[in-house]
């Protein structure tokens, strides 16, 4: 995985418009570094019921990667086109964060917690959607 990404860190590193190589770089150094843990670092494996989705011991390293992975384009927001990486940072580094804390339980609690956040987003986004004044009318849209 490391070498698949040198690559992309070269072009990152040689061309200051090709920031976008830094997305794939991130990436497969991130599953490299958790693959270089599972091996290095010896763990006790999980108890899974048959049939489930079997989350490992480095979930977490591995959604805090990615969360960086997305951050790192994000720093560079006022000279490039790359404001959305805030987005995909910010779920990620949450979905860290949720599974560092759950630990062995984030395979029982992962959906209904997808849920609530994005249940929460739509709450906040009707919340304060701005309702034009009665007096204001609705504005004409010329094509």
């Amino acid at each position: 995985m490391f070498m698949f990404a040198l690559p992309f860190f070269v072009v990152y590193f040689l061309s200051k418009k090709s920031w976008w190589a830094i997305i794939p770089a991130g990436f497969f150094t991130t599953i490299g570094l958790v693959s270089l843990l599972d091996v290095l670092i010896p763990h006790e494996e999980y108890a899974r019921l048959p049939n489930t989705m079997s989350w490992g011991v480095y979930t977490w390293v591995l959604f805090l990667g990615f969360a960086a992975t997305f951050g790192v384009p994000w720093l560079r927001h006022k000279t490039e086109a790359t404001d959305w990486t805030k987005y995909p940072a910010l779920g990620f580094l949450a979905f860290a964060i949720i599974s560092f804390v759950l630990g062995e339980h984030i395979q029982e609690y992962w959906l209904a917690t997808v849920m609530l956040v994005v249940g929460g987003i739509f709450l906040l986004a009707m919340i304060s959607k701005k309702v034009p004044a009665a007096s204001q009318g609705t504005p004409e849209i010329k094509a």
